[in-house]
């Protein structure tokens, strides 16, 4: 399709390049040489109008626990469907670590989420499946969790939500055809990837068996993150937004609570990440229920923090609340995060 470009009704110039009249360009009568001026100066308005468009997310997780929170849950989902949002992530956690493992709360949780009128996303927490062998949660077998909860919430090429949008799963690689969690797509000219690093230590340091899982999902973790990062400096991407569920305490040196840290990998990965990408990042996780935005991840080797990696941890139970992310149409762009309800507390 052919589109005229119009100039301003006020705007006349008359030079080398024709004569530019009543808002319309003249250029039939010309040389080649002037043809070809006349198109490079319109095509250097074009590229002067050009950018980005401004782009709006919701996210929010942890949530719902209670049954106060079970009450408003539905609510929270109509008022984020309410705003201008281009999709909407659920961070993971949406059961408390005490509460069954059921199917039929999976299933439940399911058709809230389809019921959003934006694309929804969810990246899977460890209530939902490390922690289900606790014995209020229904002593049952994470992994055969996991896997059940692969196959409902994350079993097409697709989003969740009334609206969709296509994702990227990892499970499309060969070597990684299980982690069907780990997804990447591209808003804005920028790009969006979620990882499966749930709390609980990263599920490491309890069971032999859960080591063994431990290890391979962060191998594929690695490599969906690495590549992540080489396709968003192959597309020249202006920021990079990742989301995952656990807080990996990121002044943490050891983990006082496992004689390991699961997150020591993650946190290197993420420094890498950002180092080769050097432009602004955004983490998104949840996992300990403070709401806080900060820059708290450490350069290789060093003490200071990268200053273009931001940090928001979403609301947690017993808030019940869910955070605006909007990603500017600057180059390098800001992300400007505020709470969805302003009535709810914004934390820090």
């Amino acid at each position: 399709m052919e589109t005229l470009i119009k100039l301003p009704p006020a705007l006349s110039v008359t030079n080398s390049f024709g004569e530019l009249r009543g808002g319309e360009p003249r250029c039939s009568i010309m040389t080649m040489k002037r043809r070809a001026q006349c198109l490079l100066f319109l095509a250097c308005l074009l590229c002067g109008t050009a950018r980005s468009a401004e782009l709006t997310f919701g996210v929010f997780g942890d949530t719902p626990y209670f049954a106060f929170e079970e009450i408003a849950f539905p609510d929270l989902i109509a008022h984020m469907g309410a705003e201008p949002l281009a999709f909407v992530v659920h961070i993971g956690d949406f059961k408390s670590g005490s509460s069954p493992c059921t199917d039929e709360l999976f299933q439940l949780r399911h058709e809230q989420f389809q019921r959003s009128k934006h694309p929804l996303i969810f990246v899977p927490g460890d209530n939902e499946w490390t922690d289900c062998h606790r014995t209020l949660a229904g002593h049952m077998n994470p992994l055969e969790r996991l896997d059940r909860l692969r196959a409902l919430f994350h079993a097409t090429p697709v989003s969740l939500g009334q609206r969709t949008i296509p994702l990227r799963r990892q499970s499309t690689d060969r070597r990684f055809t299980a982690y069907r969690e780990n997804m990447r797509w591209t808003a804005g000219d920028v790009h969006f990837v979620a990882l499966n690093v749930p709390g609980s230590n990263n599920n490491l340091d309890r069971t032999e068996w859960m080591d063994q899982e431990h290890a391979a999902r962060m191998a594929a973790n690695e490599t969906w993150l690495a590549e992540a990062v080489r396709l968003a400096l192959a597309e020249r991407a202006r920021g990079m937004v990742i989301f995952f569920h656990a807080n990996p305490g990121f002044a943490r040196i050891t983990n006082p609570r496992s004689r390991r840290d699961g997150y020591i990998a993650w946190r290197a990965m993420l420094a890498e990440a950002a180092t080769r990408f050097d432009k602004p990042v955004l983490l998104v996780h949840g996992d300990t229920h403070v709401h806080r935005i900060d820059h708290p991840l450490r350069m290789p080797g060093s003490d200071a923090t990268f200053p273009y990696v931001t940090r928001l941890e979403v609301f947690g139970s017993p808030i019940t609340n869910w955070s605006r992310v909007t990603i500017t149409d600057t180059t390098p762009p800001r992300f400007r995060i505020e709470p969805g309800r302003k009535s709810e507390g914004s934390g820090p």
